[in-house]
């Protein structure tokens, strides 16, 4: 099931003259303040830009070693595939809308998707647990 080309708004369409206009319509919402939740509905937007979002994000999602497949699967435990989908999908546009800002191309992050600092605190909590069971370790990098 591809976009539907002949229903899109044209590219100068000044309901999308900006990216910032774009992003407007704000996808799955997360609106907590005091413990209360309030409403998650998406606000109004160019239906046809929501509607090559979601399908980008479906697509993203099925995908097996990036990140945006990742981060849907992540999300898809915790608020179903749909919310899931909508979520990827601003989260796309937002990458959209720095990438356009900022005149650059897109980089895939770190395939494992965390950084050295994260690896030291693994390796601090790991060895600790090991200290809880009586063991001494010492840490030594593989020989290359």
């Amino acid at each position: 099931r591809g976009v539907d080309k002949s229903r899109s708004a044209p590219p100068h369409h000044p309901r999308h003259a900006e990216p910032e206009r774009s992003i407007s319509f704000s996808v799955l919402r997360n609106d907590e303040s005091a413990g209360k939740r309030r409403s998650g509905r998406t606000r109004k937007g160019s239906p046809w830009l929501r509607q090559a979002l979601v399908e980008a994000a479906q697509a993203a999602g099925r995908t097996k070693a990036t990140a945006l497949g990742r981060r849907y699967r992540r999300l898809k435990e915790r608020l179903g595939g749909k919310k899931a989908a909508m979520a990827l999908a601003r989260h796309i546009l937002e990458i959209a809308y720095h990438l356009i800002k900022e005149g650059t191309t897109y980089h895939e992050p770190d395939p494992a998707g965390r950084g050295s600092h994260a690896r030291r605190i693994d390796q601090r909590r790991h060895v600790q647990a090991l200290a809880a069971l009586g063991y001494h370790v010492i840490l030594q990098p593989l020989a290359a």
